[in-house]
Formats: structure tokens, sequence, C-alpha cells
């Protein structure tokens, strides 16, 4: 086997989805800032690659990258999807010349040998496996690597994705194929309420979660630092809010306990738990948090392409109602099983069995959600379980 082929075939993937609102594992994290180191588009002065923590710096890095390869520019990884994908392309051109960096001037080098440099393992690269244990890598013909039960099934159609384009390009592609923009928004909207351009506290037994736009969850004020926030001066007019005057405003709004209040009670000068707590006017511009909700929506749809390869070609009911569950729950809505015993709930494995054999009626069962201490979760799960109907109806008309 050649020195190339070694490189490509000890390339390490990341285990779960890297950006924002997703997983973000610390050594997927690591391990996606050294791929970004090696290809150029990560400042070590900036950030430490050895740090396991999402940063403003990589997220950067990662747009840049998707920018310039024509790629999505979400800033977000999945495991073996088109962004990742690319790195391990990439990695046949770059390779070969950062081992030569790395191996010690000692005059020629045996071709096709690996130089040995022990347990070093920076730019994300581990040991190759013995060649007999790999299997050939394949993509389909969206540039897309294979998963290996697509591989076992060479027949399988995957419908091309949708080319993406940025927020303000002309003629960007529709969220779900065939379904006006607008109405998606609208959906996600009723569902999760309106697009709020300030912090507030979502209403949970727990004490609820700092959250912003459109039901979109800040896990931590570093979440809320990488937004364009906004601040009301003493004269009345906004400027730029500085990460100090970021971070300030999330505590405040995460030291709140609400049971039962609503995001207008934390609108900044009007609602009640804003003048309680004396919150900063801090907000989003509203076209910034139009851009937020798009692409969260637009994440949320290709989370489920991964999940279920022939999403695209399902009815538009059931689309809709995927939409919605995979918006809501994010990284709940899994199968469950050993494969995602990392992450949190059991899983749906029933659901998605159902959806993989098209089985609308026994999805519109199958999709009921907890409704203790949610409120308003019985009217949605029923709506949900509508569009698993309307699916059916669909299908029975073809």
């Amino acid at each position: 086997m050649s020195f190339f082929s070694r490189i490509t075939d000890a390339f390490d993937f990341i285990s779960d989805s890297v950006g924002n609102n997703m997983p973000n594992n610390e050594e997927d994290v690591r391990k996606t800032k050294r791929n970004l180191d090696l290809f150029g588009y990560f400042n070590k002065d900036d950030d430490d690659t050895n740090n396991g923590i999402i940063t403003r710096e990589m997220d950067t890095g990662i747009k840049k990258y998707q920018r310039d390869n024509g790629l999505k520019e979400d800033g977000i990884l999945h495991p073996q999807g088109e962004t990742e994908s690319s790195f391990f392309k990439r990695m046949n051109s770059v390779g070969q010349s950062k081992f030569r960096e790395k191996q010690p001037n000692t005059g020629a080098r045996t071709p096709g040998i690996i130089p040995d440099f022990g347990n070093d393992s920076s730019y994300g690269i581990v040991p190759a496996p013995a060649p007999e244990d790999k299997k050939p890598v394949e993509y389909d013909a969206t540039g897309r690597m294979k998963r290996p039960e697509e591989t076992e099934n060479q027949n399988r159609k995957i419908p091309p994705l949708p080319e993406e384009k940025p927020y303000d390009a002309p003629n960007r592609p529709t969220i779900l194929k065939g379904v006006d923009n607008e109405k998606v928004k609208r959906e996600v909207e009723a569902e999760e309420g309106k697009t709020y351009t300030y912090m507030y506290k979502d209403t949970a037994p727990d004490g609820g979660k700092v959250t912003i736009g459109t039901g979109i969850m800040l896990n931590d004020a570093e979440k809320a630092k990488e937004l364009p926030f906004e601040i009301k001066d003493g004269k009345g007019n906004y400027r730029k809010a500085s990460p100090e005057e970021i971070e300030r405003a999330f505590n405040k709004i995460d030291a709140v306990k609400n049971d039962n209040y609503k995001a207008e009670s934390f609108e900044p000068g009007i609602g009640k738990k804003a003048k309680e707590f004396g919150l900063e006017d801090l907000r989003l511009p509203k076209e910034e948090a139009d851009r937020v909700l798009d692409e969260r929506i637009r994440s949320s749809v290709n989370e489920l392409r991964e999940k279920f390869p022939d999403f695209d070609t399902f009815p538009e009911g059931a689309q809709r109602a995927l939409l919605d569950m995979e918006f809501n729950m994010g990284i709940k809505f899994h199968e469950g099983g050993e494969e995602n015993a990392n992450k949190p709930g059991r899983g749906w494995p029933a659901l998605f069995n159902a959806v993989r054999k098209e089985d609308w009626e026994a999805a519109a069962k199958q999709s009921h959600r907890n409704e203790k201490g949610h409120a308003g979760m019985a009217d949605r799960n029923q709506r949900t379980k509508d569009k698993f109907l309307e699916a059916l109806k669909e299908k029975q008309k073809k």
C-alpha cells in the first residue's frame, strides 16, 4: 500500500456532529480544530487545538473552509457528511506534505513507508489499521460518503441533496422539497413561538434554558457570544455589544427560574422579568434573527436527511411531521440502541422503523412525545400525528 493511501486510510473521523447547537463531544472538537489547522483554516495563536470547546475561531474556520470549497456554509460538521468527507479528500493533497514537515531530515525516505511519529496524533491522524480490516470507501452521487448499510445495498436510490446557497442569495432552494419556505417557517413559529430578538428563558420543569429567536437554545454564554447582539446606549441608539456585555446579560437570564412566565416577560424595558432583574436592552437585529431561524431549520432538515436517506421522497405531511420532532427535540431525536448510547433519552426505534418502511399510520402512533410538564405538548402531539396521517392519505392516492 502506498504512503499516499496509508495517510487517507488513517483519517480519524468524528463520532458525532460538531458546530452550533450540536453535541460537540470534546474529542470531536479537537479533531476538527486539528484538521482545520492542517488545511490552514485555524489560528493556533487565537485558540488551542487541544481545547475541546467549540469557539468563535473554530466556527469561523469551518465556515470559511465551507465557503472556499463550495459547501453549505453552516459551520457544522456531521460524521462523514459533506464537509468531513471534503476533509478526507483534501487529506490526499496535503497529508503527504504535512508528514514530510514532521519527518526528521535524515536523507531519502523509503517510498511507501509512513515515518514513525510515536503517539503523536496532531492533525487528527492515527495509525492505519491493517489493510484487510478496511472496507473500501464509497461515495454517492452527491459526494457524501456512504454509510455501511448503503454500501452493502448498491441498488438503494438516494435522492441528491439540494444545492445550498447563502441565506441572502436569490433563488435559494426551498427548505422542504416542493413546500414554500414561508409556510415552513410559519409552521415552526406556530409551534415554537414567534421569533424573539432578545434572550429569554423557556418554560420547563428544570427552570428552563436560555433561548433566542424561535426556540433556539443557547447552551452557554459562549454560544450567545457567537451571535452579533446589539445593545442600546445612553442616547437610545444601538451599537455592537461586547462579549462581556453579552455574557453578563446571558448570566442574568440564566439565573432566572422560569416555571410559567412567557418569553415576553423578558423583553428589555417592558417585560416583568426584565424589569425585576434589570436586564439590559440587548437584541439581535431582526434580519439576523430571521437568518438564525432559517439556518436552524435547514440544519434540522439536513439532520433528517442523514437519518433517513430517502427523506426528500417522503410525502409532504411526513416531512413536516419529522421536521417538527427534529426541531423540537434535537439530539434527543435518535433511533436508540448501542450506536446512540452516548445521547440522551432511550430513542425512538419504533418510529424510525415505521418511517423507513414508510408506514405512516404506524409512524403516527409512535410519534407521541412526553406531555408531563410541557404546556401545549398534547395539542402539538396531535398536530404531528395528523401530519403523518396526511402522508398516509397522500400515499394512498398514488
